[in-house]
């Protein structure tokens, strides 16, 4: 029986959800459903039942429901006690953060920071990718989250995960837009960027490939005035499929079908200060939210 199992368990009785529970755990549903299955079996009874809508706790999971919670808590006081036999480490660490702070679940790192390094304050800067290997170089931030590959000897990136991106179409031009060629798609009006946006860089390197060129009419870097400016018709834009689906949800856009790409997310560091305590204890913590083996 595994600790991360009973995360599991835990997760699913109070989601009631397996696709919640796994968002949550930032797993897949499948892993999710095979870590439930596992435990079940290996303890010899049904945690629950599966329902149309969802998971809910059987007669034998409300009554160990309570047992697991109580496991999962002693191995972290496990944990802090632990470090707390060590030497309290203490310090600052700048974090810069390229996308929005939701997204990158800002809430749920300084919670695993404070549970592992509680000496340590967190400071979280405003950055973009084009702008990270500088910052760090300049020792503005000391890490710094990213999308795409950083290909310089002197910079450490562990990939986190990959990025659905996806092409929006105002609501205003998507009427028969949805399946339309490229051709067409490219003369349309777009909401762009020229700053080294990884996804709009290789949106381009495609259009280039069918000689093909974008009818740029306003220029955003931010991701939150890209959204307000595809809500406002301006044109069609490159975003994240998860605020790409807020859109479609709010009657503001359609996804072209087009186009689908993976972006990965990465958080990076100088390479020469990759083994401090608190860049490396950060990174650690990632390791864990992730993931990361």
């Amino acid at each position: 029986m595994e600790i991360y199992q009973l995360e599991a368990f835990i997760a699913v009785s109070e989601t009631g959800n397996l696709t919640r529970a796994a968002q949550m755990m930032n797993i897949s549903q499948s892993a999710l459903s095979s870590q439930i299955k596992a435990l079940e079996r290996e303890l010899g009874v049904g945690l629950f039942i599966r329902q149309p809508r969802g998971m809910q706790l059987s007669r034998v999971g409300e009554k160990m429901i309570s047992e697991a919670r109580a496991v999962v808590q002693a191995s972290l006081q496990m944990k802090q006690k632990a470090m707390d036999l060590h030497t309290r480490i203490s310090g600052s660490l700048n974090i810069g953060i390229n996308t929005d702070p939701k997204f990158l679940q800002v809430s749920d790192i300084s919670k695993r920071m404070t549970e592992q390094m509680p000496g340590v304050s967190l400071s979280y800067i405003e950055s973009r990718t084009f702008e990270t290997s500088q910052m760090l170089r300049q020792e503005k931030i000391d890490v710094g989250f990213h999308y795409g590959r950083i290909q310089e000897d002197s910079i450490f990136s562990l990939t986190l995960s990959m990025v659905d991106i996806c092409v929006v179409i105002p609501i205003g031009m998507a009427k028969h837009m949805e399946h339309e060629r490229i051709e067409t798609i490219a003369t349309l009006p777009w909401v762009w960027t020229r700053h080294g946006c990884p996804f709009h860089l290789e949106f381009q390197n495609r259009l280039r490939g069918k000689n093909l060129k974008l009818n740029p009419v306003t220029e955003a870097v931010e991701e939150n005035i890209v959204k307000e400016l595809v809500k406002s018709g301006t044109g069609l834009a490159l975003m994240r499929k998860d605020e790409a689906l807020e859109l479609v949800r709010e009657g503001a856009a359609i996804i072209w079908n087009g186009f689908e790409m993976k972006i990965l997310l990465g958080i990076a560091c100088l390479e020469k200060r990759q083994s401090e305590k608190i860049i490396s204890g950060f990174l650690n913590a990632l390791k864990e939210k992730y993931k990361i083996s």
